[in-house]
């Protein structure tokens, strides 16, 4: 019943849903006439659900192989994918996403999956359970030239999904970008902003023909970071 009931409230396929099917009525020749769904030709599977984990027809929620993994693995899945961590559809965050239910598991009040509960619980309790205090993170940094035009220096950030450039570069360029609503997340935070995006960012070297075409670069007001230097002798292998 419950897994009956995941389909009628498909956000896209259900009885609500974005596409609707309407059932086939009879023509005055006794033939049976099925309407197109309404915009069917956004999908090019041309109204059949693909997995995106299996490539099968139907739903990542009702995937043997999905249900299989752990619920860190899945949450690495759909994170990976750009899924919404609530109906597991591309193209919208949870926080916008249309179908209005909440976990409900231990009375979880979370518009989140009961698939992805577990881990998402984890991360909280992970960042509830941080040492208190001050804790330095060093990364490196090269000096860049950006746009062929100004020189500055460029954070290496390995754990980073995203490109990111100061307001005070993005002006001494003379670029303005595209207004988005960005959702930022760190270790302890995550929050939703209004500002810019550059389509296209290009990053040289300073000592070779070497660059970079970053692209989709999103502006911030500041990168929150403090100077620091680190004894590389303790460190063989940072020498």
């Amino acid at each position: 019943m419950e897994h009956e009931t995941q389909i009628l409230h498909d956000p896209i396929y259900g009885d609500s849903g974005l596409l609707h099917f309407p059932k086939a009525r009879r023509s005055s020749q006794g033939v049976d006439v099925v309407r197109k769904p309404y915009k069917e030709n956004v999908f090019s599977t041309r109204g059949k659900v693909v997995c995106y984990l299996c490539s099968g027809q139907h739903p990542l929620y009702a995937c043997p192989q999905f249900k299989e993994l752990t619920s860190v693995q899945r949450l690495t899945f759909v994170r990976e994918k750009n899924l919404c961590e609530n109906c597991f559809y591309h193209n919208h965050l949870a926080d916008a996403c249309s179908r209005d239910r909440v976990c409900g598991i231990d009375g979880c009040a979370l518009k989140h999956s009961r698939f992805l509960h577990a881990a998402l619980v984890n991360l909280v309790q992970s960042d509830n359970n941080l040492v208190t205090g001050e804790v330095n993170i060093s990364i490196p940094y090269v000096a860049v030239k950006v746009n062929n035009q100004i020189c500055c220096s460029a954070l290496l950030d390995t754990c980073s999904t995203s490109t990111f450039c100061t307001k005070r570069l993005a002006e001494k360029l003379g670029i303005r970008g595209k207004p988005i609503n960005l959702e930022l997340s760190t270790l302890s935070q995550k929050q939703i902003s209004k500002t810019f995006v550059v389509p296209n960012l290009i990053v040289s070297s300073l000592t070779d023909n070497d660059m970079l075409i970053h692209k989709n670069v999103c502006i911030l007001d500041h990168i929150p970071i403090k100077k620091t230097s680190l004894d590389f002798n303790k460190f063989d292998h940072l020498k």
